[in-house]
């Protein structure tokens, strides 16, 4: 062989390894990305339950209204929009009490936290800053 034909050898060789190098990173790339989607499902699953668990606490409140079993007058629980990049949220609650005294207090409970609202007239009102957890998203 001679020496030109040694070089284009070479040169061939790399070009083959550097080919075989670049499928292997296009191959963990794409499975990156799998891990990633998966990963964004599960967290858009998360998001969906917390909604769901605070509708059905709301719902459930709002039912014990309606029934007048409650000593409270109204009361309104609304989350905002989830963050999406640091998944927080924010819970502003209202509530009305039936019965209102000088020294009279009303607190939340959010995740084992007690969380005493302001009184202003006759409406107790207070915000809870969330955010999305491991699916145990109680608001009671």
């Amino acid at each position: 062989m001679d020496n030109k034909t040694k070089k284009i050898m070479l040169l061939v060789s790399v070009v083959i390894a550097l080919q075989i190098v670049i499928l292997v990173k296009v191959f963990s790339t794409s499975s990156e990305l799998d891990s990633i989607k998966n990963e964004l499902g599960g967290l858009r699953n998360r998001i969906v339950g917390s909604e769901l668990n605070i509708n059905g606490n709301i719902s459930s409140i709002k039912n014990d209204l309606e029934k007048g079993s409650s000593i409270l007058e109204k009361v309104s629980i609304e989350a905002s929009e989830v963050n999406k990049e640091d998944l927080s949220y924010t819970i502003q609650i209202s509530v009305v009490p039936k019965e209102i005294s000088e020294d009279s207090k009303v607190t939340f409970e959010y995740r084992g936290e007690k969380i005493v609202l302001e009184k202003m007239d006759n409406i107790f009102k207070g915000t809870v800053d969330a955010r999305v957890s491991n699916g145990e998203d109680d608001l009671c």
